[in-house]
């Protein structure tokens, strides 16, 4: 299999990409895709906003008027959550673990209580499939049959040749 990477090769592009038998153009997330199927690892099926409601639950769950959130919840708590449920996200594909260590902020302190809650309830974001990726492959190879070539991000995608590919 040959595949034709670039990070922004997830979206809509100019020109349709050429398909060819064992060959793939893929951004981001369709290289992740890949690698789940290969790695046999389940991908996600929850909708985005699935996730942001899970989360609201968890923080419902977790709040009381001690909590940073507490206030702002009770005011606006879907775009509290989408808010929470983004930094939380960020800071998984920084390589964060869902925990913090015992000096750390009283934010943070409540950003870990809720975790504890959403951790085996929110789907998976994209930083933990990356991590879970990660480990797997850290215990395991792929077939040595694949090819990549990493497309830059100004460049343009021409034809299935990744020799015609022009920055």
């Amino acid at each position: 299999m040959h595949i034709v990477f670039g990070l922004h090769l997830d979206g809509l592009q100019p020109r349709a990409p050429q398909i060819a038998a064992g060959e793939a153009t893929l951004g981001l997330r369709g290289l992740l895709e890949v690698l789940e199927t290969q790695l046999g690892l389940p991908a996600p099926e929850a909708h985005p906003s699935a996730s942001a409601f899970v989360y609201l639950r968890c923080l419902r769950e977790a709040t009381s008027p001690q909590r940073f959130f507490h206030r702002s919840l009770e005011v606006d708590p879907v775009n509290v959550a989408r808010a929470l449920l983004g930094c939380r996200e960020h800071w998984y594909e920084a390589g964060w673990d869902g925990t913090f260590s015992d000096g750390a902020s009283a934010r943070l302190a409540d950003m870990a209580a809720v975790e504890v809650l959403a951790r085996d309830r929110v789907p998976l974001g994209l930083g933990q499939r990356l991590q879970r990726v990660s480990q797997a492959l850290a215990n395991r190879q792929l077939p040595r049959d694949r090819q990549l070539s990493i497309l830059p991000e100004n460049a343009t995608l021409r034809t299935r040749d990744t020799s015609c590919l022009t920055p």
